[in-house]
């Protein structure tokens, strides 16, 4: 290492927030060495009394207070599961600043410090060093399919005695492969694409699987309270969620602990189920409130003598880390027609059927400094930012504390996508009213301030969600709001810039996993061993969705698909091939194609190639309707029907069977072939291939003759494994 010393003189800045949860390491690969590095410059504000700040609104920083207030940087870091690993912190450039006396801590009530209060006097007349450690990794953590660390690093070096400041700006950490691990398995091996985007941007040297079956089928889970799991509209919306490729698991209460489930025969149930099912769900959707004849019991949280209701444990189900294995969200209504309302609005949304793509570039914003100071406003002003740079350009704000709920009531009715609250407890504009009235426009709403999310009473997350009905839609189609009247102004600002970061520059899909962003936001930016783990902790837990964790945000005009495919298949036909573009004749890469004829009759689903095409197979040969629904995110869903016809004709089709075949062996694979058609099929030839090196076919074409109606022939191919 070498050190400069500077003498500077402080100036004071712009506050403009940095995101914490913005990864700010990179990584190098090198074999059994891995290099992780950061490289930061920092800034510095003056305070009164002769302080310097180096934090900044949004980034992590040391919380003890009375305890100097430092930059620090977390990551995570994927291990593989079977090695055991060293981390060794290098720090590559530094300088030092003299005469600086570093701001100490002084709470999280509010961003701005117009007087130092609290001081630890002992340290800063002392000799001592601070930080103690400028890395901490934590112990390993798993998640699905993979295994990761979390590292913590403090790039300063603090003297108060001298007043003396070191910082490192530039510092490498190797990773060092040391041994085999002798507990190297993985409590759930299976991967998740939809988890994978969830852990691609906290990773730094994440990695997707290149092989299709490390993955599992994406699945949802709901759980129903009561009797509605004979609901119609839950009807409609497990229906609506497997045409779009989901295998939907239902369990009525009875089913998961008698005719009143408790929170640990439900954890069980879903606990259960991500160890054991062949495919286990990545979202679970609570429906019901925690009352009323849909009652579902929720778990409760405590921290600083204030407790609140929270459904976050159910997602905690391989240690007790804060990184879910499950999103999770509440349909909460206590009667029926609250259940149909919310239901309704969140088909329709998805569908986009119903709104103007103007609707597309809306959002309204209120920044409240009233009671929690101006990072309320530099908050949304992040949030502002993030929308504007991703094509929302009718972003309206309130950054002045006068006429919110006018405000709020107008951006409602004038139609809008998302609706951001943060200000104060119950402040105007922090719950719906009775003058709301924008039909389907329903946006995606959060409320991160005191009070919103206690869903065990009825909290304003649950009236903007329930307002309205089937035939009068309104309000929200979703909300996460904070459970108790003690959140914090600084903590409540990161759960909020941390869900928006989720939605838009992290590109996640899903309300579930949008919620769980803000929480993993302020676990990344107060982490263990920090002072606030204890507090991030009780905000992660406190922040409830209230919503389908399944919905499909929108976050731009969606385009439409625009292809072809049979209206009408014959009876016998059994694969479907097709190339997916959409209205711009552009080939759409990553789309979910499914098709799906009754009780899985015929269910098949898969994505698209880079070039938009895909290759759908089945078993079954029966006639009658095929749904095919084709989803993207930003793209409206495609439905339509290809009719499976048995009319007059020839359909002839393979009859489906499992052949066994021992490699440096000939096996005889025995090939049936039928005709459900009602004509002779005349001079039927069949090709045999495959795409394996290590696959030799004796005679890979073969002719099978003519096969009358009704009828079956066999012949037998000589295929050689080596």
């Amino acid at each position: 290492m070498f050190g400069r010393v500077w003498i500077l003189s402080i100036v004071i800045i712009s506050l403009s927030p940095l995101f914490s949860y913005e990864n700010s390491f990179s990584y190098l690969d090198a074999g059994s060495v891995g290099k992780v590095s950061l490289h930061h410059s920092p800034e510095f504000s003056e305070i009164s009394g002769g302080y310097t700040r180096l934090a900044k609104m949004g980034q992590g920083h040391t919380t003890e207070a009375g305890m100097p207030e430092l930059p620090q940087f977390t990551t995570y870091y994927q291990l593989d599961p079977e090695k055991t690993y060293d981390f060794q912190l290098e720090v590559l450039d530094s300088y030092t600043i003299e005469n600086i006396t570093i701001l100490p801590h002084q709470g999280m009530e509010k961003w701005e410090v117009e007087n130092v209060n609290i001081i630890n006097s002992d340290f800063y007349n002392s000799f001592a060093v601070y930080p103690e450690q400028n890395m901490v990794v934590s112990e390993r953590s798993q998640g699905r399919g993979i295994e990761f660390v979390s590292i913590h690093v403090i790039p300063y070096k603090y003297y108060p005695k001298y007043d003396k400041l070191e910082v490192y700006t530039e510092i490498d950490i190797h990773v060092i492969e040391t041994g085999e691990n002798p507990n190297g398995h993985l409590n759930q091996p299976k991967r998740s694409r939809i988890f994978d985007e969830f852990y691609k941007d906290l990773i730094v040297n994440f990695e997707y699987s290149d092989r299709p079956e490390d993955y599992q089928a994406s699945a949802i889970l709901y759980i129903c309270g009561g009797n509605s799991l004979e609901n119609s509209y839950v009807q409609q919306l497990i229906n609506w969620r497997h045409k779009q490729g989901y295998i939907v698991y239902t369990a009525s209460e009875s089913e998961v602990g008698g005719s009143s489930a408790s929170t640990s025969e439900i954890k069980n149930y879903i606990s259960d189920a991500y160890y054991n099912w062949e495919n286990p769900p990545e979202l679970v959707g609570l429906i019901g409130d925690t009352g009323g004849s849909y009652g579902l019991p929720n778990y409760d949280h405590s921290w600083g003598g204030y407790g609140g209701p929270t459904d976050f444990d159910y997602t905690q189900l391989d240690g007790g880390d804060m990184i879910p294995e499950v999103f999770i969200g509440r349909i909460s209504g206590s009667t029926s027609s609250e259940i149909n309302n919310i239901i309704n609005k969140t088909i329709h949304y998805e569908k986009a059927d119903y709104v103007d793509n103007i609707w597309f570039s809306k959002a309204g914003l209120v920044g409240d400094p009233d009671e929690s100071g101006n990072s309320t406003i530099f908050t949304n002003q992040y949030i502002e930012n993030l929308m504007i740079n991703h094509g929302m350009n009718r972003v309206q704000t309130d950054y002045d504390g006068s006429g919110t709920q006018t405000f709020m009531e107008q951006q409602f009715n004038a139609g809008i996508l998302y609706y951001n609250y943060r200000g104060y407890y119950y402040g105007y504009g922090s719950y719906p009213t009775n003058s709301i009235n924008n039909g389907y426009d329903t946006p995606f709403v959060t409320t991160i301030t005191c009070g919103t999310g206690d869903y065990d009473g009825t909290s304003p997350s649950e009236e903007f969600v329930r307002l309205g009905s089937v035939s009068n839609p309104k309000g929200a189609v979703g909300a996460v709001g904070m459970a108790t009247i003690a959140t914090h102004t600084m903590y409540n600002n990161i759960v909020d810039m941390g869900i928006y970061d989720g939605i838009f520059s992290k590109k996640l899909w899903y309300a579930g996993a949008a919620s769980a962003a803000g929480d993993l936001a302020i676990v990344a930016t107060y982490p263990n061993p920090n002072s606030a783990a204890n507090a991030a902790e009780a905000f992660s837990k406190w922040s409830n969705l209230i919503g389908d964790p399944a919905l499909h945000l929108w976050t731009d005009v969606p385009t439409n698909f625009n292809f072809m495919h049979p209206a009408t298949i014959a009876l016998g036909t059994t694969m479907l091939d097709l190339t997916i573009t959409d209205d711009n004749d552009e080939l759409v890469e990553g789309a979910r194609v499914t098709l799906l004829m009754g009780n899985d009759v015929i269910f098949a689903t898969d994505l698209t190639d880079e070039n938009g095409n895909i290759i759908l197979t089945w078993d079954a040969v029966e006639s009658g309707n095929m749904d095919i629904t084709v989803i993207k995110r930003n793209y409206r869903p495609y439905e339509s029907i290809i009719e499976i016809s048995s009319a007059a004709g020839v359909a002839v089709s393979i009859i489906s069977d499992e052949i066994y075949a021992n490699s440096g062996e000939e096996t005889e694979f025995e090939i049936e072939l039928h005709n459900y058609g009602t004509l002779i099929a005349e001079d039927v030839i069949v090709e045999l291939s495959s795409s394996s090196d290590h696959v030799t076919i004796a005679e890979g074409i073969t002719n099978f003759g003519s096969i009358p109606a009704g009828s079956s022939i066999t012949r037998h191919i000589t295929v050689y494994t080596h």
